[in-house]
């Protein structure tokens, strides 16, 4: 009995799976610290890709990743991508070139306590950096280390250092920041009126300005206590000629001064004697005083007085 032979052939199709990234481009530059990795997939209708481990946004077979970190300098970007059904996954690998700078404070530390009104901040920084500043101060460069004397107020301060790059190297001027906060215990006091050198034709002047300390600070302006709430002012004496205005502030533990000059140019003239309510028994008596000008002549009840010096006898 002849047996029945059955042949059944079955035909496999295989579809690679491939990645293809079509921006940025393998050596790119990227004038930025992050950039946006797009491109699509094959052999596969549904799959998930991520850039350095950031998820893509899907579109079909187009993905997306927008906003993957770059370091200054050359940065590996590894594509990621995993098919749905198989689990397969492909990869590919590009570098790109970011030239944004960095930039890390290193001292002080973030929290530091200063008893002083300064800070010395030093960092480094990395990238094509022409310039760095911290709080508008510029800072001095030594290879990649930067270091900066910034003024601090009493209380809390922000410090913001900032590197920049030139935009003739980088098409594109970029920048850098980092910010740390400290705390300064040292009280600051300035005067912000009258200004230096003014000149002053009144017998008293207002002294105005701004302070930094805690609650219990006193000011006076050359002796003169002045009324202060976040800023102070004090009326005070002006005389003829040069006069220095000085604003002292006193926490009890700490005293700080500030000084500016000024010309007084209004006259004045001083009765030494007779004192005022002085019995005389004559019929006539010598009035003398002071003024401040020389070149001056002087008059007591429409008589000429007799100059001598800046005295007045008559």
């Amino acid at each position: 009995m002849a047996g029945n032979n059955t042949n059944t052939s079955l035909s496999l199709t295989y579809t690679p799976f491939t990645l293809h990234v079509s921006s940025p481009q393998n050596n790119d530059p990227i004038y930025g610290n992050q950039v946006t990795v797009s491109g699509h997939f094959s052999g596969a209708s549904n799959a998930g890709v991520s850039v350095n481990g950031i998820a893509a946004s899907m579109n079909g077979v187009n993905f997306t990743a927008a906003n993957v970190p770059l370091v200054s300098g050359t940065n590996t970007l590894l594509v990621t991508g995993t098919r749905a059904d198989d689990g397969k996954v492909q990869t590919q690998q590009l570098n790109v070139f970011s030239y944004a700078p960095s930039i890390a404070i290193t001292a002080p530390l973030n929290g530091a306590t200063f008893t002083g009104n300064s800070a010395l901040v030093t960092g480094t920084f990395t990238g094509l950096v022409a310039a760095v500043t911290v709080n508008g101060v510029t800072a001095t460069l030594s290879g990649n280390n930067f270091s900066a004397s910034v003024p601090l107020v009493f209380g809390n301060n922000t410090l913001v250092a900032t590197a920049t790059t030139a935009a003739a190297v980088t098409v594109i001027r970029l920048s850098a920041t980092q910010t740390v906060n400290v705390t300064s215990s040292a009280p600051s006091i300035a005067i912000a009126s009258p200004t230096a050198n003014a000149t002053l034709n009144t017998a008293t002047v207002t002294v105005s300005g701004t302070f930094n300390g805690p609650s219990n600070t006193s000011i006076t302006v050359n002796g003169v206590a002045a009324k202060r709430q976040h800023t102070f002012s004090a009326t005070v004496p002006v005389r003829y000629g040069a006069n220095t205005l000085t604003a002292t502030l006193d926490t009890g533990a700490t005293t700080v001064s500030t000084a500016v000059a000024v010309i007084g140019t209004l006259q004045s003239i001083n009765i030494t004697a007779p004192v005022a309510n002085a019995t005389i028994a004559a019929s006539s008596v010598t009035v003398s005083g002071t003024f401040p000008s020389t070149g001056a002549t002087v008059s007591v009840n429409g008589v000429a007085a007799t100059i001598t010096g800046n005295t007045t006898p008559r």
